[in-house]
């Protein structure tokens, strides 16, 4: 029995039946039903695809899109979490739930803006990418 998917079987003039997988190719002898091993064949890699230039530069505009969304959703937690820290009444009130979403949302940004240097990076643009945490990122992420 093959481990791996069956990739070709078919028969040949004698009565051999050739079955091919992956990594293996078993023949199954006429009027016996013996199994040998034939051959074994190597895994072919697939082929890696590479983006071009128009669609790294597209990914950024998303992935920096994205930031600034996820940016807006910390804001908002941020604003709710201090509204709720001014009334004294409601220091209590302030539940592991909220401090927790705001944790990820924090981690989510850090992570994002990971892949906004990746991509500055795949495209050719430190200099843009030093701009960007310069301006952007370093005055958002520690206010």
């Amino acid at each position: 029995m093959l481990a791996s998917k069956l990739l070709c079987d078919f028969w040949l003039g004698n009565g051999t039946r050739i079955i091919t997988g992956r990594t293996d190719c078993k023949a199954i002898m006429a009027g016996t039903g013996t199994e040998e091993t034939v051959g074994l064949t190597e895994e072919k890699e697939k082929r890696v695809v590479k983006p071009t230039l128009k669609r790294l530069e597209h990914n950024l505009q998303k992935k920096i899109t994205s930031r600034g969304a996820i940016l807006s959703k910390l804001s908002e937690k941020r604003n709710e979490l201090h509204a709720l820290m001014d009334d004294d009444v409601n220091e209590e009130n302030i539940g592991e739930e909220l401090l927790t979403k705001y944790e990820e949302l924090i981690k989510e940004f850090s992570e994002i803006n990971e892949h906004v240097k990746e991509l500055f990076c795949q495209t050719g643009c430190e200099e843009n990418m030093n701009t960007d945490q310069r301006d952007w990122f370093e005055p958002r992420y520690s206010t």
